[in-house]
C-alpha cells in the first residue's frame, strides 16, 4: 500500500541521516556525558537516588524513601510532575523509579541543564 511505501521511505531516510551525520558517535559521547552527570546528581542526593540504570541517553532512576530507605513509588511520582513543571518531561511508570529518555539530537549543554534540573525538581519534591 502507498503507506507502507511512504513509512519505508521515511526508514531509509532516517537510516541515511544517522549515518551521515554520524549519529552513533554522537550518541556514545552523550551516553557519557549523561552517565557523568546522571551520577553527580546522585551524589547530589544520595539519600533519595538508590540506583540509575541503563545505557546512553536511556536511564531509569530508581528512588527512595530516605527515612525507610525502601524504594519509593510516591516520590517518584512527585519527582515526575516536579521535573514536568521545570520544563523536563519523563516518564512515571507506577514503580519506584522514573524513565529519562531525552532525544539523540539533544544539544550537550541542554542534556546536562536538563538532568541537573532534575536535581533542582527532586529538591523541590523534597521542600514540600
Amino acid at each position: 500500500s502507498a503507506a507502507d511505501q511512504v513509512s519505508g521511505a521515511a526508514s531509509l531516510a532516517n537510516s541515511d541521516v544517522i549515518e551521515s551525520e554520524d549519529r552513533r558517535a554522537g550518541s556514545e559521547r552523550k551516553g557519557q556525558i549523561d552517565e557523568a552527570e546522571m551520577r553527580s546528581l546522585q551524589e547530589r542526593l544520595p539519600d533519595h537516588i538508590d540506583d540509575f540504570a541503563g545505557c546512553g541517553l536511556r536511564r531509569g532512576i530508581h528512588v527512595r524513601n530516605p527515612v525507610t530507605g525502601k524504594l519509593c513509588p510516591e516520590m517518584a511520582r512527585d519527582w515526575t510532575w516536579e521535573s514536568v513543571k521545570h520544563g523536563v518531561m519523563l516518564f512515571q511508570v507506577n514503580r519506584a523509579s522514573i524513565k529519562v529518555c531525552p532525544p539523540l539530537v539533544i544539544e550537550d549543554d541542554a542534556l546536562i541543564e536538563g538532568i541537573r534540573t532534575l536535581g533542582d525538581a527532586l529538591e523541590a519534591v523534597i521542600r514540600s
